[in-house]
Formats: structure tokens, sequence, C-alpha cells
């Protein structure tokens, strides 16, 4: 400065001694300002732990300033569930699938959305027992060529990895034969419909109502009896109002009203759905798709593909007609 401007010693110190003066008197009004400011917020929040009225009024007031800035419309809706108590069923995943049953009572379970054609082809090659679309809320019903019943959620299948035999998911071993397989929904007994058909390969139809199947608490059940001779071979579903067609191993076949079977419990054995002659057997039984063909195929590799309309409603244990003439 005294360089700079021509300045005598004392006159730079007179100037350096007056702005350090304001400095600090700045410096002083500025912190009795802050001290007078927290002496009046302390009185201020004294009083209002003093008075729980004067609390709740600054709340209000500080909620609608958040309002008033923030505030926009509900982006969420509220959404009244059906009334009714929340079930087990409702915790599992709902989730579609494939399920497999190997001849050798293999189970897989393949995702459908996330599986291709040829990826299914090459499951239906080792699915000799059943490929079954269902959902992993379904209950998936076993049954042995001795007329037993075993049970299992398809969610328990091990997905999208290797097999799994049934023996241990189930209540069946390893020596027991399975020879149908049926996914059905996870219903009450008051809830179901229908009945379940059961067909032997000699010949014998049961038809047994849906209600008493689920309501049956056994893991291990008879469904039907089955004689020394024979075994069970085909199981499905059907509404009460259809017709159902059994084709032998002769090409001969018989279509007939199912309430010509009458309902029967658990443990009984059918009655005769076709006459069949020594060394013939039943080789398909199924429920009638009114619109609907029959495919049918011999040893020789012959096939016929013929409506269900040529196949005229005769009574069970009526004379039988040829499908492959």
């Amino acid at each position: 400065m005294i360089k700079e401007f021509k300045f005598t010693e004392i006159q730079a110190q007179a100037i350096l001694d007056m702005q350090l003066r304001r400095l600090a008197a700045l410096e002083r009004k500025k912190l009795q300002d802050e001290y007078k400011e927290l002496l009046e917020r302390i009185s201020y929040l004294e009083e209002l732990l003093a008075h729980p009225e004067k609390i709740l009024g600054v709340i209000k007031e500080d909620l609608k300033a958040i309002r008033e800035k923030y505030g926009d419309a509900r982006r969420t809706q509220i959404v009244d569930r059906t009334k009714g108590t929340l079930t087990s069923t409702d915790l599992l995943p709902d989730l579609d699938a494939w399920v497999s049953v190997g001849a050798s009572g293999e189970l897989t379970r393949q995702d459908q959305a996330k599986i291709s054609p040829t990826v299914l082809r090459q499951i239906g090659k080792g699915a000799e027992v059943a490929l079954l679309a269902a959902n992993t809320r379904d209950v998936l019903y076993l049954f042995s060529q001795d007329g037993r019943s075993a049970r299992l959620s398809v969610h328990e299948i091990p997905q999208n990895g290797s097999a799994k035999h049934l023996a241990e998911l189930t209540e069946f071993t390893r020596r027991d034969d399975i020879t149908a397989a049926l996914a059905i929904p996870r219903i009450t007994a008051d809830e179901s419909q229908g009945y379940l058909c059961l067909v032997t390969k000699g010949g014998s139809v049961k038809r047994v109502s849906m209600t008493d199947l689920l309501a049956a608490n056994a893991s291990d059940l008879t469904v039907i009896n089955v004689d020394s001779n024979d075994r069970l071979g085909w199981v499905f579903h059907s509404s009460g109002k259809d017709e159902v067609i059994l084709v032998s191993s002769a090409g001969k076949s018989i279509r007939f009203d199912e309430n010509d079977v009458r309902s029967m419990g658990l443990a009984a054995g059918g009655i005769g759905g076709m006459k069949l002659k020594k060394g013939e057997q039943i080789v398909y039984a199924g429920v009638v798709d009114p619109n609907g063909e029959l495919l049918t195929f011999t040893q020789n590799g012959f096939a016929k593909r013929s409506s269900f309309d040529q196949y005229s409603t005769q009574g069970a244990m009526a004379a039988a007609s040829s499908p492959t003439s």
C-alpha cells in the first residue's frame, strides 16, 4: 500500500486499523443478532411445549403447506375385493404348465409361456402315460393299473429340470404301474361338477361322482376294484351329459350315453361296457366330441379318420360296430 499509493507508514496503519475496527464491529453485530434469534427461537419452542394445542396448530399449518406444494390426484386405486376368506390356494403361483407323466413314473413340469413347439414335441415323446395342460394351482391325480389313485399339487413337481419319480412325491412306489393321469382344478367337493369315468382293458366301465373323489381324504385311495386279470387303462372327466366311446383291438367300437352307467362309490368295481371276445381288449376310451373325429391305427401301419357322426349311439354292452371297416 505504501509503495502503490506512496502512503506513509502512519497513514497506512491508520487505514488498516480503521478497517479492522469496522470488521470487528460487523462481526460483533452478527453474533449479537444470531444470539437474539436463538433466544427468540428458544422462547417460541418452550411456549409450544407448554401448550400441546399450539403444537397441533403448527402441524396443521405444515400439512396445509405440504398439500399446497405437493398435492395432486391419487395415483393408486383402492379395489374392494370380493367378499371371502383368503385360502392357501390364493398364495400358490398361478402359472400354466405342461405336465409330463412317463411310463416309468417320471414327472416333469414346463412353463407353457417359455416352451417352444420343438421342445414340447420332445417332451411329448417321453410322456407315454400323459402330457397334460395344467395350472400350478391344479391337483394332479395319478392312477395305477390296479385301480388306486394318488394325488399331488402340480406346483410340487420340479420345473424345467430333471424328471422326478412319482415315488418321491406320492404314496406310490417304484413297483406301481401308472396308466392314467388327470389334472383337476383345486376346488372343494361342494364346488365340483361332473363325473370321473374309468375304463379297464377288459371293457369294464365305472363312473364316480367328482364330489366323492374330492371329498376323499386319503392320499392313496382305491377308485375302482379291478379284477386280477384286468387292468385300468383310461380315466377322464365327463359332464354328466356326455357320450362315451370304446374301441377294441378287433377294430370294433361302441358309443353310449354315460348315464347308462350309474354312479358308484370309490371302492366298487365297474360294469360291462363292451363285449369282448377272447384275446381282445380295449385300446381306446374317451368322451365323444360331437364336432370331432376318431383316428384309428392298425399294427401294420394303416390309419383311418372318421367323424363321430358315423357312430350311432347304442346302449352299453350292445353289439359293437366296426370303425375300421
